[in-house]
Parts: structure tokens; C-alpha cells; sequence
């Protein structure tokens, strides 16, 4: 860097003159708060530290196993006004305890839509069955869950059922069926071999069934539940016989004491 052009000379008198007076100088003060421009010319020797981009440091963890498996996002159980939750990593526990399996027949777990999932038709009379509870048995209710109905599917299939109170099930042409004492609906169909987001709400005047967030072109009008009472839950299968089995994995099935929104059932379709 050029200081300037070079000093002439000087008698040694002036020379120290000079000295004296630019060590008495006061120093300049240099400006502050300069912004820096923001391109930097390709050809200009700059210095940086490499920084690792945040993205590699917060990616959720993604199977790739499975095609149609996606990140965990966040707590499908953390929801509000949840009354029971089924998240089948390796069992058939309800994170809210409100469910209690007394029987579980033929299931196995398999990679799901988030995480694992319950594989149902693994063998003759597969289901799990719950103890009697009123969690579940409230005025309004949400069934939702993710489903992949096997290759082979063709008979009507019972996805979650409150005997004598409501049931979600999914008709031999494929589509899903939402049926209680107070009033039924039908929705679009499910497709086959897929990971399908499938929702049931019962509240609000109406029935309404949802699938991948889309409700069914007609909904049906809803009396209410019968009165509170303990009452037995099975998953995969009717009550109490077991008849209409699911064939196919079922993933975060959620109960809800609510009739929720179309705009809740939306989000929970990408979680």
C-alpha cells in the first residue's frame, strides 16, 4: 500500500521539527458503522470461515427404507384435546393410557408413514382389542389415522371401532366409511398400496369423512352419541366378534374428543 510520495530532504532541524509535531497529532478517528458491500469481485483474495449451512445440522431423520416415509416433524400424541394415541413403535401402548390392549393377535411392525406402523393380516383373526373405558365414549369425536391398504385388498375392512358407539371402516370399492348411532357419511375413495391419511368426525350437526383432507362429496347429518358408558375398542377388527379384519398398516391413529376442523384435518396430513 503507497503512503504518499516520498519525503524530500530536509535539514536534520526540520526533520525533527517534523517529528515532534506528528507525535503531538492527535490521532484520526476512523468512521464507524461502514457496510461492507455485499458482492465481493471473484478475483479479490478475501479470507472466510467455512460454516456448516443449518440444514445439515436439522434435518429430522428421514427412512429411506421406505419411499413413502417422511421426517418426524413433531409429536403426533402432544395434540390438544387428544384422548387416545397410537404411534406402534414396537407396541400397541396409547401414549395417553386412556386405551389398554387385553388382546393382540398376529400383529407385527413394519416401517410406517412416520416411523413404524402395526401390520394387520399377518395371520387369521389379526387385531388388537382394548379393555372397557368412557375415554373414548365422548359427545364429539375425530378418528384419524394413516392406512396402506395391502395390494390384494377387496373386502370391506374395519379400521377402529367403538362398539355400539362409532366406527371407521373402509368398503370393499375402496371407500371410507365413517358410521355412529347418531349418523353416517362416505368419503372418497382410499387408494390401494399407498400411505393414505384417513380422518372420521363425528360433531357439530354432521358427520363428516375425510380422505387426505378432502371430505366426501355428501356429508350425514349427526343426532349425537349415546349417553357416556365404558365401552370395548377394537383396532383392525368390529366388535366384539372380530369380523370385517384389516389387511394392510395402520400409523398414528389419534382419537379425539372433538369435532375437528377441516382446516386441523388438513395439517394433519403433512405432518
Amino acid at each position: 500500500m503507497e503512503l504518499g510520495p516520498p519525503l524530500r530532504r530536509l535539514g536534520l532541524a526540520w526533520l525533527g521539527g517534523l517529528v515532534i509535531a506528528a507525535c503531538q497529532a492527535p490521532v484520526p478517528e476512523f468512521e464507524t458503522g461502514i457496510r461492507l458491500p455485499e458482492r465481493v469481485p471473484r478475483d479479490a483474495k478475501t479470507e472466510t470461515t467455512p460454516t456448516v449451512p443449518p440444514a445439515e445440522t436439522e434435518k429430522a431423520p428421514v427412512d429411506d427404507t421406505n419411499p413413502d416415509a417422511g421426517p418426524v416433524k413433531s409429536d403426533p400424541c402432544a395434540a390438544a384435546q387428544l384422548t387416545a394415541c397410537f404411534t406402534f413403535e414396537d407396541s400397541v401402548t396409547d401414549a395417553k393410557g386412556a386405551l389398554v390392549a387385553e388382546e393382540v393377535t398376529n400383529v407385527a411392525f413394519i416401517t410406517g408413514k412416520l416411523g413404524k406402523a402395526a401390520r394387520f393380516g399377518t395371520g387369521e383373526g389379526s387385531r388388537v382389542r382394548f379393555t372397557a373405558s368412557d375415554a373414548v365414549a365422548t359427545a364429539d369425536v375425530t378418528v384419524e389415522a394413516f392406512v396402506k391398504l395391502d395390494p390384494t385388498f377387496s373386502q370391506e375392512a374395519t379400521v377402529f371401532d367403538v362398539n355400539q358407539r362409532y366406527v371407521m371402516t373402509i368398503e370393499a370399492d375402496g371407500r371410507l366409511l365413517c358410521g355412529s348411532n347418531g349418523g353416517a357419511a362416505r368419503g372418497n375413495q382410499v387408494a390401494i398400496d399407498k400411505w393414505v391419511h384417513v380422518a372420521c368426525v363425528f360433531g357439530g350437526g354432521a358427520v363428516i369423512a375425510y380422505v387426505d383432507g378432502a371430505p366426501g362429496q355428501t356429508s350425514g347429518s349427526f343426532t349425537g352419541m349415546p349417553p357416556s358408558a365404558p365401552a370395548i375398542s377394537e383396532l383392525a377388527a368390529d366388535t366384539p366378534d372380530g369380523t370385517r379384519p384389516f389387511f394392510g398398516a395402520i400409523d398414528n391413529l389419534r382419537v379425539f374428543s372433538v369435532a375437528r376442523t377441516p382446516t386441523e384435518i388438513a395439517a394433519a396430513v403433512k405432518p
